[in-house]
C-alpha cells in the first residue's frame, strides 16, 4: 500500500499489488494515481488529507486477495477456497 497525499498523479499502480486511491474532494491531493487503480470516494466528510482521515478509509478495506476486473475498472475480492 502506498500513501502519498501529495503527488498522486507521480505515482502508477503496478498491477499486481491491488491500489485504492481514496479521493477527498478539497483542495489539495486530488490528482488520480496512473495504472490499475480502483478509485474510492472518502466516506470523510472532511476536505482535508490528514493521517486520521487516511486511516478511516483504509479501515473499510477487507483483508484478501483480489483480481483486477478490466471492465469494470475495479479491484475484485476474491472468495476463499475452504480446505
Amino acid at each position: 500500500m502506498v500513501f502519498d497525499p501529495y503527488q498522486g498523479a507521480d505515482i502508477t499502480a503496478d498491477g499486481v499489488t491491488p491500489t485504492f486511491q481514496f479521493v477527498h474532494y478539497g483542495l489539495l491531493a486530488n490528482q488520480k494515481e496512473k495504472g490499475k487503480v480502483e478509485q474510492k470516494k472518502s466516506n470523510s466528510s472532511s476536505t482535508a488529507h490528514s493521517i486520521s482521515s487516511f486511516f478511516a478509509d483504509i479501515s473499510q478495506l477487507k483483508d484478501g486477495s483480489y483480481k483486477w476486473n478490466g471492465q469494470t475498472q475495479t479491484w475484485e475480492l476474491q472468495q476463499q477456497q475452504k480446505k
